[in-house]
Formats: C-alpha cells, sequence, structure tokens
C-alpha cells in the first residue's frame, strides 16, 4: 500500500509505502491445490480432477457447436495384492509411481491420466480420432506396465485389464462411462481368468 503524507498546507512532502511479502501464501495456496486435485503418491490428477477436465471438454465441444469425442479407459492393474504381500507396501508404491509415469508417457499434453483409487487408473483421451488412437494408446499402455517388473527387479510380471468407453456413443455423463468402462474391464478380467 501507499500512502501519502501532507503538511499543514496539504502539500504532500513523503510518501509511506507498506510491503508485504505473499510467497508463503501463494507457495500455500499451490500445496492446496495440489493435495485437493492430485494424487498425494502418484502425482496424478485424482477424481475431482478427472470430473473437471471432462465437463470442460463436453463444455467446450458444445460452444464450438460439435460433438467431439472422447474416451475413457479404466484400467485395473492385475494381482496388485500379490505385489504388495509379496514384496512389501514400499515395492508396491514404486509399482503405482511407475506405472504412472507409464501413463503419462503414453498420452497426449491434452488427455489426462488419473489414479482413481488404489491400484485402478483411467485415462480420459479426448480428440480422438477412431480407434487407432485408442488402439496405439492401448498398446503402449500394455506395453509400458509389462515392461515395469523388469526395473524393479521384480519376479512377478504386471500386467492390466483395460476397459474403454466413448463418449458421446457409450453415454453422456462421467459416470455413466466410468461404469461402462468398468463393466468392459472386468469382461477382459473374466475372460483371461485374472484374479483381482
Amino acid at each position: 500500500s501507499l500512502s501519502a503524507i501532507k503538511d499543514d498546507s496539504g502539500k504532500v512532502t513523503h510518501y509511506i509505502s507498506i510491503f508485504s511479502d505473499i510467497t508463503q501464501h501463494i507457495q500455500e495456496h499451490k500445496k492446496f491445490k495440489q493435495l485437493a486435485y492430485h494424487d498425494f503418491l502418484t502425482g496424478l490428477p485424482n477424481r475431482a480432477l478427472l470430473e473437471d477436465r471432462f465437463e470442460r471438454f463436453v463444455l467446450h465441444s458444445d460452444r464450438l457447436g460439435q460433438t467431439n469425442k472422447c474416451a475413457l479407459i479404466f484400467i485395473d492393474i492385475n494381482s496388485f495384492k500379490l505385489i504388495n504381500d509379496t514384496y512389501g507396501h514400499q515395492k508396491g508404491d514404486d509399482c503405482l509411481v511407475a506405472i504412472a509415469n507409464v501413463l503419462k508417457n503414453s498420452i497426449r499434453a491434452d488427455d489426462t491420466a488419473s489414479r482413481f483409487s488404489g491400484d485402478e487408473f483411467v485415462l480420459l483421451l479426448t480428440q480422438i480420432d477412431g480407434d487407432p488412437d485408442l488402439l496405439r494408446v492401448i498398446e503402449q499402455v500394455n506395453r509400458g506396465i509389462s515392461a515395469i517388473h523388469q526395473s524393479l527387479r521384480l519376479e512377478t510380471p504386471i500386467t492390466a485389464s483395460l476397459g474403454t468407453a466413448i463418449y458421446p456413443d457409450d453415454a453422456l455423463d462421467l459416470d455413466a462411462l466410468l461404469q461402462n468402462a468398468d463393466a468392459k474391464m472386468y469382461e477382459q478380467k473374466n475372460s483371461s481368468n485374472i484374479m483381482s
């Protein structure tokens, strides 16, 4: 703030300025925002931020008068409990962080990789242009996840079951899309006789 000091005749003779360093306040605000919208372990967006990004995508498409497609890929890590039980929770956490890195490296800057819960992740792919885009991401995710056990020196192979849903073809809201993708993921898991 800046204040003028005047003499008896009303003429400004001095100015007094008061400065306050708000760096700590800004850092605390950033930290709070990070905790509110990101997973603590992996740093990935959480469900709240995934919902926000989906709603922004739909609003942007509506504003342009277009019906752009986007895809949700629901990812469940197979036999993750076995990894935790065999190697311990620290190795399990290392595995989740490695999976998060695979997911981030498998998508474009406009897409979102989120940790949904525990060993479940969701990818939001915006502006997809048909099956080839979707298949490319799925192949890259599967390839990346299957290589993690080597980098972490685990004897237990790491695999994932994936299910997809397309907006607006399969559903118009995020909850319904998630349910559809989750159901397809369980179909894949059951057809492969994979334990959770």
